[in-house]
């Protein structure tokens, strides 16, 4: 075996990405990288008992540079004896849905489509085609916008079923693999166009590093990266924990005991308040460095202070405790319909009055060994493990959508409209929320393809409608 692939099936043991007889997806956009990942595999495919999925992704962007890119997956993918799977969308029309840009909105619709092919092909990993390149950019790129350590850690190598076993590899050792075994690619001439940030750190400032600094400068990068990873890690673990004494909950506001949150160790206290913030907003979109210094200050400074931060949220300090809620019409909708928002709480069981009269109760349990689930109007189960953010029961918001089948996603308004749900009811409907991406739309019957329970799920929360205005249903059984 030549020396690359060695060093990639030792980077792959070490981090524990691979195990005799996976399943994998690859993402396989038919650059250079992608192909070099696709290949490997399938060198180490007989020997690992590897069962391989690529999964092409069109953007829907680039005309017919994109469908040439898909032409040349499939027949790569054939040549290898491989099915390749090819997902389509309209990128441009979900990054204005969804008020992203195009680059996150591809993002978000790629990992979209790689999670649903590994939940229907009962795939365990993901692989993708990152190097170490992609990490100094990222790390860099960090460094630059001004991020904290989670930043400077750049990617993992390994999250969830996400793998990346090419990080061990620059881009130039990719390319020379490929170029030696004879193997063709295909180019992204946008990639080479110095006109955004990630592309002139790629062509001009890590040259200059590497030529003019220290010739293993992306070396250090990503052992300083990988360092960075595990301090992260190990912080985080700490403010879970210091998080949980110090936090409570009353009517959907959070209460951090002051005193004992400003005398943990600054690296804990910086993330004890990033995670009362982001649970408070419903998720991290927005919320950086700057909101958690304020909000330190805010910790620190005087009783009866207060200071709106990022994410909609109001932050007061009161005597000995500092009291986080959301701000009236500030969590992101356009004002209408009389916004309402009610966090659900960490705990199960548990119950919320909502708006309107009605309850919404909330049961976690544990996946039988055989586990059936029931088709009730007013009764959903979700898979409680693919929850991205803060659970939230609220009205709709601009930008609200679900997932479909099929790995794309609909807007609340258009599955509002095919359900033909009344226009006047819209606005008072009680919605499930991770995010802005909706699991229940209770008036719909309808729940989010990303969340059903399928034959993966660890944990089901079961979530129920109660009172008279959402009907009467057979009496609820535990999945």
């Amino acid at each position: 075996m030549d020396p690359l692939m060695v060093r990639v099936e030792d980077y792959i043991k070490e981090n524990d990405l691979l195990r005799p007889g996976d399943g994998v997806v690859i993402g396989l956009s038919g650059g250079p990288d992608s192909v070099c990942l696709l290949l490997m595999l399938c060198l180490l495919r007989q020997r690992y008992d590897l069962r391989l999925f690529p999964v092409h992704v069109h953007h829907g962007l680039r005309g017919a540079e994109a469908d040439q890119d898909r032409d040349f997956c499939l027949e790569l993918c054939g040549r290898q004896g491989l099915d390749c799977r090819v997902f389509e969308g309209d990128v441009r029309s979900m990054a204005r849905d969804m008020h992203l840009s195009e680059a996150e909105a591809g993002r978000t619709f790629r990992y979209q489509c790689f999670e649903t092919a590994a939940e229907q092909a009962g795939a365990c990993r993901i692989a993708v085609a990152h190097h170490l390149d992609d990490q100094c950019e990222t790390v860099l790129l960090n460094l630059f916008r001004g991020s904290s350590l989670a930043g400077l850690a750049g990617m993992p190598v390994k999250r969830g079923r996400v793998v990346r076993p090419l990080l061990c590899l620059s881009r130039g050792q990719v390319l020379d693999w490929l170029k030696a075994g004879g193997y063709s690619w295909r180019s992204d001439r946008t990639n080479n166009e110095a006109v955004y940030t990630r592309n002139r750190i790629r062509l001009q400032l890590l040259p200059f590093l590497k030529e003019e600094i220290n010739p293993r400068a992306d070396r250090h990068i990503l052992q300083a990266a990988q360092d960075a990873g595990q301090a992260q890690d190990l912080i985080e673990s700490l403010a879970a924990r210091a998080y949980e004494e110090a936090a409570g909950q009353e009517e959907g506001r959070i209460l951090l005991d002051a005193v004992r949150t400003a005398d943990l160790h600054p690296a804990l206290k910086k993330e004890v308040l990033y995670l009362a913030l982001t649970k408070c907003a419903g998720g991290r979109k927005d919320i950086g460095r700057t909101g958690v210094l304020d909000l330190m200050d805010l910790l620190e400074g005087e009783s009866g202070r207060s200071r709106d931060l990022p994410g909609g949220v109001r932050a007061v300090k009161s005597g000995g405790r500092l009291i986080l809620q959301r701000r009236d019409g500030q969590d992101g909708s356009d004002g209408q319909d009389g916004d309402w928002f009610c966090p659900v709480p960490d705990t199960f069981p548990c119950s919320l009055a909502l708006p309107g009269g009605g309850r919404m109760t909330f049961h976690l349990f544990s996946v039988p060994r055989q586990v059936q689930i029931s088709k009730k109007k007013y009764t959903k189960w979700v898979d409680y493990d693919r929850i991205k953010c803060r659970l939230a029961v609220r009205n709709r918001r601009e930008g609200d959508f679900m997932a479909i089948s099929g790995g794309g996603h609909k807007k609340l308004k258009r599955i509002f409209i095919d359900g033909k749900i009344p226009a006047g009811e819209r606005g008072c409907m009680p919605l499930l929320a991770d995010g802005r991406h909706i699991i229940w739309a209770a008036g719909t019957g309808r729940i989010s393809e990303e969340y059903k329970v399928t034959e993966r799920t660890g944990r089901i929360l079961q979530v129920r409608m109660e009172g008279e205005s959402y009907g009467r249903e057979d009496t609820c059984t535990d999945p």
